[in-house]
């Protein structure tokens, strides 16, 4: 679709737009302020020098007629405003009564649009995650990281609850500026106004305040904020926790005769590996003292000694499990965890002796059942037997020291820092009553902004409705049930679940009601909203009928203008005719004659307009450019007046002097008529005539080159004939017709160029000297130079004389054919230069110019 259509479509839109949106005389006003903006902005970016002078005075007579009917529609809005309240001076009192029930309405609905926006934006988030991290840091609590468990919940709780925290100095700082603002605009009137332009000023200022300040507020992190946070009180709890455990590992160390120094705050891991690796040395070094005496067969009357090195591996089980258990401790674990972790200990250990029992045992009746069939039998080993069933026992009994000690660390640690049932059920009850008070914030705020019904604005109206949109998303976030670990549900009594269940009963009641108080709001909202903007949309009818005549006319008068400037232009038409003229003349040369003749430089310059006299390009230009504006503004009036006359007949106010529908249809056509002539194969108007212009111009020129490809019987020219000297060596020869000629610099030789009309190949003739040379070698050194490849080659003869042939390929899809021979110690060389789509029209140029040669 024509861009200009497009652009009258819109603008006409846009006015019943206007006009639709409210039949007040501030839309028209706009409407007309907008038009002398955009005719002002026409005109002072089109000098005398872009379009014709009538243009532009009518563009400025335009300007001027919207500025009269703005200024007469301005009235109007001043005496519809002093009919419908009456005007009088306001006291101190009544200005700071009025101004605070209308701005702290406005300061609640941006503030709550400004705190959603917070919780919602993924940059701030970071940046308050990051001061957190940073606290966390300080106060050695860990787990403060991206994606870690309740981080989410930690920042949005710290967001509200700053947001709670500043909110009554934020509405006394906005009311004191808005109100000092308000005082001074109805100073200048002496504070005589009226109602509903005192309610205006107090309006515009509260908005604008709140633009700039919700924008500008940014408060100071708070420690002391960020501890009323469930979440920040819950990583407390266990950075608290995990502190005491810390302490209780390292005073159980200290009990064992670690030295402090080497174990305090260093963690709960490291006091046991420093406390066991003590112990367990100890009880290694008395493991591996033992010796081994191997098995016995069971009639051999020695003793086989158990292998108690193997007891090692009881240490390592043992510590294997108390690893285990320290990664286990939490909070919530009791005695129960450590009398456990004891008896599981002691099985270990007893375990593993178990076995060496019954293996002493089992010795001893295998050589007491010996005895007795042979009483003179000597046992040769009884006395290992015994000393290693000692040394078992001193095991046995540090083994079992080894796994209390274990079982007492356990212990230790277990049972510091940790959490009963009612701990954490005060808790859930504390979390659970932050999130309600967040969510009586937003409910507050929400109620206040609901009174902004009462006075419809459209910066209030989205602030409104977005702040209730993410409060409820906001509670659907926060809506869940609480639920309990199973490490203390555990310990919970029967009594205790219950109370969680209250808890969450109660917590989900709370959300529910202020969701549903929001909704209630919002709703009372909208219903104030639309009777309010119901009540600002009666007019003085008078008034109206009096406003629709004067705009339909300002619009009819400038169309009309408009079209009589349109009919008054003619250069383009004349221009066109000549350059038609123009062209048919050179393309019937070139059809006659084979050449452009007179007419090559313009042909090569790419234009052909520069032949055309009667008016220049840029006066084209001009005139086209100014019919343009002129089709545009004058579519644009004429499309404005029929919108309003058919909108104000609909409203039953009749427009008197309308033109009829013939008038309005010839208007039209002569606005979007445009001169414009066949041209070769194109269409050319005043503004496509550059692009088409290239397009003929091309044209013709692709005939020259047609030509000049062909022979000189084809295209009737005469022949000439060129002579190249050097060293004696005469070289006379024809070049094609109508290619223009050259000379080249040569350092030694004597050498002419010869390039085709259309400048797409050329050929060049050289006679250079050469000592005897091998003809075939010199031609693949000579195209090599060039950047030629050799594709084919042969041997010819010319007048008793051989000559050598060579076809090459280069860069760019270029073809080279060379020809050359020898005579008298002179090299004759033609060589042919084309694209490979010219190369068969250059290989029969070649042939014709090289058979022609006479030396």
């Amino acid at each position: 679709m024509n861009f200009r259509i497009i652009k009258g479509i819109s603008i006409t839109l846009s006015l019943f737009t206007v006009i639709a949106s409210g039949y007040g005389t501030d839309a028209r006003i706009q409407r007309w302020q907008e038009r002398s903006a955009s005719l002002t902005a026409l005109l002072s970016t089109t000098g005398s020098s872009d379009i014709p002078q009538i243009v532009r005075d009518i563009l400025g007579r335009g300007i001027e007629s919207s500025n009269s009917i703005k200024s007469l529609l301005e009235r109007y809005a001043a005496r519809d405003g002093s009919l419908r309240a009456d005007t009088r001076k306001y006291s101190v009192s009544e200005i700071e009564s009025r101004t605070s029930e209308i701005a702290i309405p406005v300061i609640s609905a941006w503030y709550l649009n400004a705190v959603n926006d917070r919780l919602s934006d993924p940059e701030y988030f970071t940046k308050v995650l990051a001061w957190i991290a940073a606290c966390a840091n300080t106060a050695k609590v860990d787990g403060i990281k991206a994606g870690a468990p309740n981080v989410n919940e930690l920042v949005l709780g710290y967001i509200m609850e700053m947001a709670i925290a500043h909110y009554p100095a934020f509405e006394s700082s906005s009311l004191k500026k808005i109100l000092g603002a308000t005082q001074y605009e109805l100073s200048r009137t002496d504070y005589n106004s009226n109602d509903i332009d005192f309610e205006k000023i107090i309006m515009e200022k509260s908005i604008k305040e709140m633009q700039t300040a919700v924008k500008e507020f940014n408060p100071q992190f708070s420690e002391t904020l960020l501890g009323n946070v469930p979440e920040w009180k819950l990583l407390e709890s266990r950075a608290i926790s995990n502190r005491e455990r810390e302490r209780s590992a390292e005073t159980f160390a200290t009990r064992h005769n670690i030295p402090q120094d080497q174990i305090s705050g260093k963690g709960v891991e490291h006091s046991g590996r420093i406390i066991f690796s003590n112990a367990r040395r100890t009880l290694s070094t008395l493991i591996n003292q033992s010796a081994d005496t191997g098995s016995t067969a069971i009639g051999n009357p020695a003793y086989s000694i158990p292998d108690l090195k193997k007891l090692n591996s009881a240490v390592d089980a043992i510590d294997k499990y108390r690893a285990g258990l320290l990664r286990k401790v939490d909070g919530a674990t009791g005695k129960s965890f450590s009398s456990t972790a004891r008896e599981n200990m002691r099985g270990i250990a007893e375990k593993h002796i178990r076995l060496y029992e019954s293996a002493y045992k089992k010795e001893e009746l295998r050589i007491t059942g010996i005895k007795k069939n042979n009483a003179k039998v000597i046992i040769y080993n009884e006395e290992v037997f015994i000393a290693s069933k000692k040394h078992f026992s001193e095991i046995k009994t540090e083994l079992m020291v080894y796994a209390e000690l274990s079982s007492d660390f356990i212990e230790a640690v277990s049972s510091a820092g940790t959490s009963t049932p009612v701990e954490y059920l005060e808790s859930l009850r504390y979390t659970s009553e932050r999130y309600a008070e967040y969510i009586t914030f937003m409910e507050n705020l929400a109620g206040k902004s609901a009174e902004l019904g009462k006075m419809p604005d459209p910066a209030n109206h989205g602030v409104v409705k977005e702040g209730i949109k993410d409060s409820l998303e906001y509670i659907r976030r926060i809506t869940k049930s609480f639920t309990v670990p199973p490490e203390f549900r555990k310990n919970m009594t029967k009594e205790q679940v219950g109370q969680v269940s209250k808890i969450n009963q109660s917590y989900r009641a709370q959300l529910t009601s202020a969701a549903s108080s929001i909704r209630r709001k919002y709703d009372e909202y909208n219903s104030l909203y639309n009777e309010a903007l119901a009540g600002k949309k009666k007019a003085n009818t008078e008034s109206e009928v009096r406003i629709a005549q004067l705009e339909t006319d300002a619009l009819f008068a400038f169309a009309k203008e408009c079209t009589d400037a349109v009919l008054s232009m003619n250069s383009t038409d004349q221009f066109l005719k000549e350059y038609k003229n123009t062209y048919e003349t050179i393309n019937d040369e070139i059809k006659k004659s084979g050449s452009s003749g007179r007419y090559t430089d313009a042909i090569n310059s790419g234009s052909i307009l520069q032949l055309v006299k009667t008016f220049t390009p840029g006066a084209v230009e001009k005139e086209t450019a100014g019919r343009e504006i002129l089709a545009r503004e004058g579519n644009e009036a004429l499309s404005g007046a029929v919108t309003l006359c058919r909108y104000y007949a609909g409203r039953g106010i009749r427009v008197e002097l309308v033109p009829p529908e013939s008038e309005i249809r010839r208007m039209r056509e002569v606005l979007n008529s445009q001169p414009g002539l066949r041209v070769a194969d194109w269409t050319m108007t005043g503004r496509n005539f550059r692009e088409i212009d290239i397009n003929c111009t091309e044209k013709l020129r692709k005939m020259t080159e047609k030509n000049a490809w062909k022979s000189p019987a084809d295209t009737g020219s005469e022949s000439r004939k060129e002579i190249i000297t050097y060293a004696g060596v005469n070289v006379t020869f024809e070049p094609p017709p109508g290619w223009n000629t050259s000379e080249i610099k040569c350092e030694s030789g004597s050498a002419m160029k010869f390039e085709s009309p259309d400048r797409s190949g050329w050929i060049e003739v050289y006679a250079i000297p050469a000592q005897p040379v091998n003809l075939q070698d010199f031609s693949s050194s000579w195209s090599g130079e060039r950047g030629f490849s050799m594709v084919e080659k042969g041997w010819g003869r010319i007048n008793s004389e051989d000559y050598f042939r060579t076809v090459c390929k280069g860069r760019n899809n270029r073809i080279s054919e060379t020809r050359m021979f020898s005579r008298k110690g002179v090299v004759i060389i033609v060589s042919g230069y084309s694209g490979k789509n010219k190369a068969r029209y250059m290989n029969g140029i070649i042939e014709k110019l090289f058979s022609g040669i006479i030396f």
